[in-house]
């Protein structure tokens, strides 16, 4: 039983041995956002593959803190959240920020809808952030994440907690949104 026990305990500690942000990513991110980052439909996990670091960083933080705490996977992500360590939290971060974002999987015409609900003045026309990485980048971005997480923001699941500060800036831009519109804004920036 020793024996096994420390065979564990070795690998275990080979895995984090190597804390690049690649090694970091494939250890404990790849088996629900997908290999590639680009994340999974069946898990309806988000792809991570070019998202801004800082916006990744405060989103994990909120994990940990249990700023995110409602929602289908929020419990999940708020311990693998807080098995990570903060020089851990900012390769794997710096990782996915290098990637290539990559292309859309399909196309919708909704451009206006978005123009004109205010989202570029975060998001950018491009839907690449234009605050900095403080907005998430958008584009490319899974259709059905994106959709997930503008009903949870209109529902009150997102920007209720005191803490979250910039999600509470977007509260009032998905309240009024109709399903319909959720699900045009989530194709459309897929296709950016």
């Amino acid at each position: 039983m020793y024996r096994v026990g420390l065979v564990l305990v070795l690998l275990s500690t080979t895995v984090f041995a190597d804390s690049s942000g690649q090694a970091v990513y494939e250890s404990t991110c790849a088996a629900c956002h997908g290999v590639d980052a680009n994340g999974i439909d069946a898990l309806s996990t988000p792809k991570l593959r070019g998202q801004h670091a800082p916006y990744l960083k405060r989103q994990l933080a909120h994990f940990r803190q249990g700023v995110r705490f409602t929602g289908r996977y929020a419990q999940t992500m708020g311990a693998i959240a807080k098995d990570l360590t903060m020089a851990q939290i900012a390769t794997v971060t710096q990782y996915l920020a290098s990637l290539e974002p990559g292309s859309p999987s399909f196309m919708a015409d909704t451009e206006s809808l978005f123009s004109g609900r205010n989202c570029v003045s975060c998001h950018g026309e491009d839907g690449r952030s234009s605050a900095g990485g403080m907005a998430p980048s958008l584009a490319g971005q899974n259709p059905w994440y994106v959709e997930r997480q503008l009903q949870d923001f209109r529902d009150g699941n997102r920007g209720s907690h005191k803490s979250d500060l910039r999600g509470r800036m977007m509260r009032p831009q998905a309240e009024s949104l109709s399903d319909e519109q959720i699900k045009a804004l989530g194709k459309y920036v897929s296709t950016l």
